[in-house]
């Protein structure tokens, strides 16, 4: 059993409750240094968690912005390639010298080179909720 002082010196010491510097202590046989530390690496693991977290969504929001930027490649009024600039970013580092000999193309034959963006609304799926 783990003295009252030592939880609460705990949870004054991390700004725990009362029942998880219980719950510490008891794990770390009463040793208050050893669950301090048990405490402080419980949060660095979280906020490392969160930070990846972090990134994973401000790359989504990218990948998503990037595929409602369409590049769109005309000539004579008559649409010849229509692409999220997405694909030409990747395309631009993975396939650079395709990229150049696309561009000089384009540009020799006189096209016009937009960038326009999409945005698609998702529709209802169209069933009822009510059956």
């Amino acid at each position: 059993m783990v003295p009252v002082e030592l939880i609460d010196e705990l949870k004054k010491r991390a700004n725990i409750s009362y029942a998880e510097a219980k719950r510490i202590l008891e794990e770390n046989n009463g040793d208050l240094l050893e669950s301090l530390i048990t405490i402080e690496n419980k949060k660095k693991n979280e906020s490392g968690k969160n930070l990846f977290l972090k990134m994973t969504s401000r790359i989504k929001r990218g990948f998503l912005r990037g595929n409602q930027l369409k590049v769109i490649v005309v000539k004579d009024g008559e649409t010849l390639v229509k692409l999220p600039i997405t694909y030409v970013l990747l395309a631009t580092v993975f396939g650079f010298y395709l990229i150049l000999i696309s561009l000089g193309i384009i540009f020799l034959s006189k096209c016009r080179v937009y960038v326009k963006e999409e945005v698609h609304k998702v529709k209802n799926g169209g069933g009822d909720k009510n059956g």
